[in-house]
């Protein structure tokens, strides 16, 4: 500084320069630490709708003017699959949809455990021919064009059964295609029967969740398990 009092150019220059870092420094902290809010503010809200559905926003029902069947077939799928694997579970559906699949899914491999496992053992499949024995143990399982709402909550049984075997077995790229498997058969094969209903919503209606299912529902669906051991039974003689 000079005696006048006047700053030097240079020192006027270099003031200058560091007002200006320090004014950039500061904006890019606050974009920085917005994006990051914003980012914890999401994940914040699916982990609290997780563990307080009621009090989140009212539920998504599916229907056919909404999602298409397929769409809606393979959401199903990826549920089911997080459920019984445990994977990203505050990404789990609080749907009424989504809770009937997986509840009746996994009462259903409760009670048929030891049929379903040793059925996947037995096909044992492997990556290259891994649609075609799935869409061969669907098509026995909906033999005759025989659709019932117990045999699709079967043939997601038998996925989720599917999923766990892939996963024990680091058959990560096969676990990931099998809600595509679904959604593919269910596309080609069942949209019609689940159209005449009025969409997936009637699957509330005839296997509610498990707390409030009756004794005929039980039997119902225990003897559709029952049926995939015949299913396992054919597809080992005629392999």
């Amino acid at each position: 500084m000079r005696a006048d009092g006047l700053i030097e150019p240079c020192q006027r220059d270099s003031r200058h320069f560091y007002f200006l870092r320090w004014c950039q420094t500061r904006a890019t902290w606050r974009r920085v630490h917005r994006d990051v809010t914003k980012s914890q503010r999401g994940q914040f809200a699916i982990r609290f709708q997780y563990l307080f559905p009621q009090l989140g926003p009212p539920p998504r029902y599916y229907n056919i003017h909404d999602d298409s069947i397929e769409s809606t077939a393979q959401i199903l799928a990826n549920d089911v699959i997080r459920y019984l694997l445990k994977e990203d579970i505050y990404l789990i559906s609080q749907d009424p949809v989504s809770r009937s699949m997986r509840h009746n899914v996994y009462q259903m491999l409760n009670k048929h455990s030891i049929l379903f496992t040793s059925m996947v053992n037995r096909l044992n499949v492997v990556p290259d021919t891994a649609y075609e024995t799935f869409v061969g143990v669907a098509n026995e399982l909906f033999l005759h064009d025989v659709i019932t709402w117990a045999r699709i909550v079967c043939l997601y049984a038998f996925m989720g059964r599917l999923a766990l075997w892939a996963r024990d077995r680091r058959m990560h790229s096969l676990k990931k295609k099998l809600p595509l498997y679904v959604s593919r058969y269910v596309g080609e094969n069942i949209t019609h029967f689940i159209k005449g209903y009025g969409g997936w919503e009637q699957l509330c209606v005839e296997y509610p969740v498990a707390e409030e299912i009756s004794g005929a529902v039980w039997r119902s669906l225990l003897m559709t398990g029952a049926t995939l051991g015949l299913v396992a039974t054919i597809l080992s003689v005629t392999s």
